[in-house]
């Protein structure tokens, strides 16, 4: 089968680019190796990743290359090739935060169609900020963040990382401060003469 319409080819094209970038992360975080730290490293680099993405132009130029590259517009129709039947009329949708929104209306109009421009504005950058948006809303606060790196650090016997955990808790669990640290080093001395 050929492909024949435009836009199917550049928004494949877009969203195969971008979610391989979340499928790296998707892989690290599904590993049984991942601990929390590393978890909240990786979504921030994730994250890092695809606002750069968004700020460099280099990195939608390269996309749109991959486009013209894949199928040029020429060799495209704009009509389907086989006649269909007519479309039925869509439902509305309540929230629309979980899609792609191929019509408009008002000023993004205004772009001409089928240009580098329209796909950036219209498919893009609206792509980049929707996944990080839900990245942000579902993994990372700061104080998330710092509060596994703090629990990995109990685990890890490692007194010098648990000062969020002692800030966030250690007056409800009535940990005492200045003997959480030192009680984590004979722990820690305990375990490593057990093992020798």
């Amino acid at each position: 089968m050929q492909l024949q319409k435009y836009e199917f080819v550049v928004c494949l094209t877009v969203f195969e680019n971008i979610l391989s970038i979340v499928h790296v992360a998707h892989k690290s975080l599904q590993s049984k190796g991942s601990t929390l730290a590393t978890a909240s490293n990786l979504v921030n680099n994730t994250m890092l990743t695809l606002e750069e993405m968004r700020c460099n132009d280099k990195a939608w130029q390269d996309i749109w290359r991959s486009v013209n590259e894949l199928i040029p517009m020429e060799v495209c129709s704009s009509e389907p090739s086989v006649a269909t039947p007519e479309p039925r009329r869509p439902r509305k949708v309540s929230r629309m935060e979980d899609f792609v929104i191929m019509s408009t209306c008002g000023k993004r109009a205004d772009i001409a169609p089928n240009t580098s421009e329209m796909w950036r504005k219209q498919l893009f950058l609206l792509l980049l900020d929707s996944l990080n948006g839900e990245l942000k809303r579902r993994f990372v606060s700061p104080e998330s963040i710092s509060l596994s790196k703090a629990v990995c650090s109990v685990f890890m016997l490692d007194p010098d990382g648990i000062d969020s955990l002692l800030n966030t808790y250690g007056n409800t669990l009535k940990i005492n401060r200045h003997l959480a640290k030192p009680e984590m080093l004979i722990a820690k001395q305990m375990l490593m003469d057990k093992t020798n």
